[in-house]
């Protein structure tokens, strides 16, 4: 028989087209190119779409071709970072950095910025000194009393509301994220420091110098000593040791008569601390009650809780990210039973927040969202406790918001 001869054809599968359409190729965090897809079975054909002026239509220059099957998709390690509440404050070596704070402050963060868990930065640090859960508020004092620490300290104070509050609510509002020092000299740097990043936030509305705040600053913590913690047997108003409103005016009354803060500035400030006592210093021995934030993300569908006092519970928190302009899900805050003596102002960096005060008059549970803006980055949402009852609670901690660009809502 003849020898049968080989055929030269090649048997494939003929190539099949499966999908066409426009992407965003990321390139960092503020970079995005405009990209057009045509998958096939076996290959991707990566293009960039090219309009033409003459007769608007479109052509496509290659810029990859990719085999199907040595292809794999990967979540960027890079997205945890800093500001990714669920994984970063659950670290090991950052709970126990967290822990060993308490007793030195130096060790605890030098450990985790030589391991690259913290940049160090004063943002990085700054923000790990606001958000970081339990953290001693008497050791967060003295370490930003330290005159070495003075990018950090104002870097910390940047991150505050000054310009929406007056200076004995700022005052109230900083007492709450920290205890003030011990130590003279590291008492007069933080409270000189706080003063000047108030008056630069607000000098364009009040009338008086930077000198006159500090001064101001100084008598309000005398004068809520004054009121408060003196002796029970001393609350005649005739005893010498209380500081009347015409006594504290008369502070800043001049040689000549005139006054060098207004009256009626001073007067509100009276009025306030009287009313409302400070938070110089937590009695660790006092019970208090605790807020619980609780976040439903319609995304996974799924209730996420975290008290203010358990660290381990910040596995499921608050939303860390949001896209420009995007509207979170509802956030609740929840008390033990309704009190209509407690309520909670809420500050977002850029960012808007509807309600802005919370109220427990009916309900021990209270709701807000939080809708970013055109501003990108970290932002910080800080907690304002309000009301007689405030000193009943523990505070809450700031929360952290990274706002993307639109086109990174979608990204992988």
């Amino acid at each position: 028989m003849p020898p049968i001869k080989k055929s030269n054809k090649i048997d494939y599968e003929p190539r099949k087209f499966l999908y066409k359409g426009r992407v965003w190729q990321v390139i960092n965090s503020s970079q995005a190119k405009d990209r057009f897809l045509f998958l096939f079975n076996d290959i991707l054909i990566i293009t960039k779409p090219i309009i033409s002026p003459e007769d608007n239509t479109i052509k496509y220059q290659t810029k990859s071709i990719l085999e199907c099957k040595r292809l794999k998709s990967t979540l960027r390690e890079e997205r945890m970072s800093l500001y990714e509440y669920s994984r970063y404050f659950s670290h090991p070596a950052i709970i126990q950095a967290i822990h060993r704070f308490s007793t030195n402050h130096i060790k605890a963060l030098r450990e985790i910025i030589e391991q690259n868990l913290l940049p160090c930065t004063p943002d990085s640090i700054s923000y790990f000194l606001h958000c970081a859960p339990n953290l001693s508020k008497r050791q967060i004092g003295c370490f930003l009393g330290l005159l070495e620490h003075t990018d950090i300290l104002e870097s910390y104070l940047t991150d505050f509301p000054f310009r929406l509050l007056s200076i004995d609510d700022s005052f109230r509002l900083l007492l709450q994220s920290l205890t003030l020092p011990q130590d003279a000299l590291a008492l007069d740097h933080l409270l000189e420091v706080f003063s000047k990043k108030w008056y630069e936030e607000n000098k364009k509305r009040i009338n008086i110098n930077l000198a006159t705040i500090l001064r101001i600053v100084y008598s309000i913590l005398e004068l809520n000593t004054s009121i408060h913690e003196q002796p029970h047997h001393s609350e005649s108003k005739n005893d010498t040791h209380i500081i009347t409103l015409n006594k504290f005016i008369s502070h800043f009354t001049n040689a000549d008569g005139t006054c060098s803060a207004p009256p009626e500035f001073l007067t509100h400030i009276y009025k306030n601390i009287e009313k409302e006592q400070l938070e110089t210093s937590i009695d660790i021995r006092e019970e208090r009650k605790m807020f619980t934030l609780s976040y439903y993300n319609h995304k996974n569908s799924s209730v996420k809780h975290i008290g203010n006092k358990n660290a381990q519970q910040l596995t499921t928190l608050f939303p860390s990210r949001l896209s420009q302009r995007e509207t979170s899900d509802y956030i609740t805050i929840s008390i033990p039973e309704p009190d209509p003596n407690i309520q909670i102002q809420i500050f977002g960096q850029d960012l808007r927040i509807e309600p802005s005060v919370l109220h427990f008059n009916n309900s021990n549970k209270a709701q807000f969202k939080v809708k970013a803006s055109k501003s990108q980055g970290r932002k910080l949402v800080m907690f304002f406790k309000l009301g007689t009852n405030a000193p009943k609670y523990y505070s809450l901690e700031p929360k952290c918001i990274v706002i993307e660009p639109a086109f990174l809502r979608y990204s992988f």
